[in-house]
């Protein structure tokens, strides 16, 4: 039985107990929004007695120091970097995560693709937007025209109903802090097709060979881009050049009617040819 005169000593001693357990709340700090590849942590300080630390619950990043709540990290790629930010003082714990999302400063703007050609009865083209990586977003808009974006987040989405004419869609990238940037592509509807050679300019010409199935581009000048898109407006083939003629293996194709463009300093000249087999 404990001397009544001695209870205020023990009730002292199991309240300076309880005290000693107590420990600070963990606190990681805001969530971070960076277009770079460092960041600064901002962990709560701790108490005497207690020991902070740093892990990583995603992503990867190099610590200096991981006992330092407000410490730098370095080596981050883009995505999402989640850190766990945890104080003990032997015993009790608490902890608290922090989000911190990367933008790609080295990613190029957004790049909507090249321009292209369909023929009715097809009112349909595929567009062919730059990739993107995540956080990034990008999102296609219809600018004029009319159609249906089957997948507006998908670079290389289908468009259906487009309207004779010019259809106009701008593609758009939200790089968070890096910046936004938006670029527009057209897809042509026209009314009509020529079958065989029709010169599109003076002096450029090209033959299909059915026989050989290959595709041969004779021009006056360099030609730095051949494009052929389908009779739904997919591109089938893109290859850059630096030429005055080309001989290109089509017999992946299809049968069936197809565009081809040729881009020579920034102009475009378009021709239709059909595979027959």
């Amino acid at each position: 039985m404990v001397h009544a005169r001695l209870l205020p000593f023990f009730i002292a001693i199991l309240l300076i107990g309880q005290l000693s357990a107590q420990v600070t709340i963990a606190d990681a700090g805001p969530d971070q929004y960076l277009c770079s590849t460092y960041a600064f942590l901002q962990g709560n300080a701790v108490s005497s007695g207690e020991v902070g630390t740093w892990t990583l619950v995603s992503g990867s990043a190099a610590f200096t120091d991981a006992t330092d709540p407000g410490q730098q990290i370095t080596a981050l790629g883009p995505g999402i970097l989640v850190l766990r930010w945890t104080i003990t003082n032997g015993t009790n714990t608490t902890t608290d995560e922090v989000a911190i999302w990367i933008y790609d400063g080295a990613a190029p703007p957004a790049n909507a693709g090249v321009d292209i050609t369909v023929v009715l009865p097809q009112t349909s083209g595929q567009l062919l937007g730059s990739l993107y990586t995540f956080p990034t977003t990008c999102i296609w808009t219809i600018v004029s025209g009319t159609a249906t974006i089957v997948d507006p987040t998908d670079p290389y989405s289908m468009t259906v109903g487009l309207s004779v004419g010019s259809n106009i869609f701008e593609w758009t990238c939200d790089n968070g802090p890096c910046g936004v940037t938006s670029d527009n592509v057209v897809i042509t509807v026209e009314e009509a097709m020529a079958l065989g050679w029709m010169p599109a300019m003076e002096g450029v010409r090209t033959l299909f060979d059915p026989h050989m199935e290959r595709l041969s581009i004779i021009a006056p000048e360099n030609i730095d881009r051949v494009i052929l898109t389908d009779q739904m407006g997919r591109i089938v083939l893109d290859r850059s050049m630096n030429a005055r003629s080309a001989s290109l293996d089509v017999s992946h194709l299809s049968i069936g009617a197809f565009v081809v463009r040729a881009v020579m300093d920034d102009a475009s000249f378009y021709e239709h040819f059909v595979v027959v087999r």
